[in-house]
């Protein structure tokens, strides 16, 4: 269940390794490192989903109204069409 919940199997041979206990405290504030690693992640991708999402409809505008695309702008991290701003 945990390597399903995203904890490494070093996180989880650590817990089962240890001849101690993991306090009540301690299991909460792993998991609420986890759920903070998780929607740091989420940001990423929700990110990463609109740049992508913005480079389709700028390739599909572009290609459909004959133009080329800049590859400057592209590298620079800029969709902006050659010619126009």
């Amino acid at each position: 269940m945990a390597r399903n919940l995203g904890f490494s199997l070093d996180a989880i041979r650590s817990v089962f390794a240890s001849h101690e206990e993991l306090s009540k405290d301690d299991l909460l504030r792993k998991l609420d490192g986890r759920l903070l690693e998780i929607e740091q992640l989420m940001d990423t991708l929700r990110e990463q989903q609109q740049h992508l999402r913005a480079l389709r409809t700028t390739l599909r505008e572009t290609w459909a109204e004959g133009e080329c695309l800049n590859t400057t702008s592209l590298v620079n991290g800029k969709l902006a069409r050659q010619g126009k701003h």
